[in-house]
């Protein structure tokens, strides 16, 4: 009954099952019980912050959940210690959910001030390299989102986020073969967007290769 850990993923459990209440109230419980331990499970508090987070953005409040979220990302920012040096929360997850908020808001500089930072961190995280270059895409900084997704993918060739960002940037510059390139892989791995099937379909259409696009336009409809 004293140990936050279950707490924290029953309250993860709740969320899917949206009794939120009844979520935040093991999240309350969990925070009380993680500060009173010395040591203090810096991995699992920052857990607990974002799961608040994720309740609170479902729930329409965007500053409450920005806190929240920033409550999770102030303690993976923390500087290394090397006393306790199991204890390291990647920036990568918080920062999924953070982000997006501050763009959402306008706020795309505190969305890419963040994401540089977290690199600093965790230079071996391709999902980084994918934030970053959402950001510069949002912002129409064309050239260095091409190199944010291309460092990504060339980190974790599967990693389809970024394929799929190379593929639509290669689409809205009608560089067909390309888009081949990219999206293809992502439709042989039986991607479930809609949209990775538009755009290849398109690209083959582009292409004079019709008896090819059409199955693939067909599969999308049907997504």
């Amino acid at each position: 009954p004293d140990s936050p850990t279950p707490m924290v993923v029953q309250a993860e459990i709740e969320t899917d099952l949206r009794q939120y209440a009844e979520a935040q109230n093991l999240l309350d419980q969990a925070v009380m019980l993680i500060e009173k331990k010395t040591p203090i499970n810096k991995a699992l508090r920052a857990r607990a912050f974002y799961v608040s987070g994720n309740i609170e953005q479902i729930l329409g409040h965007t500053d409450q959940a920005i806190a929240a979220y920033e409550a999770a990302w102030a303690i993976a920012s923390a500087p290394y210690d090397p006393s306790d040096p199991w204890m390291v929360v990647p920036p990568g997850y918080i920062l999924y959910q953070l982000g997006p908020m501050y763009l959402f808001k306008n706020q795309a500089a505190a969305a890419l001030e963040r994401y540089t930072q977290a690199m600093k961190i965790d230079k071996q995280d391709p999902f980084l390299y994918y934030l970053r270059g959402r950001v510069y895409r949002y912002n129409g900084r064309t050239q260095e989102a091409i190199a944010e997704f291309q460092a990504c993918s060339a980190m974790a060739a599967q990693q389809w986020r970024c394929a799929r960002n190379l593929g639509q940037i290669a689409f809205t510059q009608s560089d067909w073969n390309n888009v081949v390139h990219f999206f293809q892989p992502i439709i042989s791995d039986n991607s479930q967007i809609s949209d990775d099937y538009y755009f290849l379909g398109m690209a083959y259409a582009k292409l004079s290769k019709c008896k090819i696009a059409v199955p693939i336009i067909q599969k999308g409809a049907v997504l």
